[in-house]
């Protein structure tokens, strides 16, 4: 037996539709937007925004500050405490 929704006038129309996941009936206005598929749909069954399609975060700045300049890494022969 099919249910009928009252005659209350929700957002100035009195438009009927489906939900396309639960498949259940309802005002046109009391629909909303699911952010991933862009269909409309009951509030219950509007997902939140899926965090894989927004854009990836930028690489993080890994570079030293006050880099020191290259140094040789050898003991040089005027070392003045003789050998290390």
């Amino acid at each position: 037996m099919s249910r009928y929704l009252p005659p209350v006038e929700v957002g100035g129309s009195l438009a009927i539709a489906a939900c396309p996941r639960c498949k259940m009936k309802m005002y046109y206005g009391d629909l909303g937007q699911d952010p991933n598929t862009m269909q409309y749909m009951c509030r219950k069954c509007v997902d939140i925004y899926d965090p894989y399609r927004l854009p990836p975060k930028a690489p993080d700045d890994i570079t030293l500050q006050y880099p020191r300049p290259d140094e040789p890494l050898d003991v040089p022969d005027d070392y003045p405490y003789g050998t290390v």
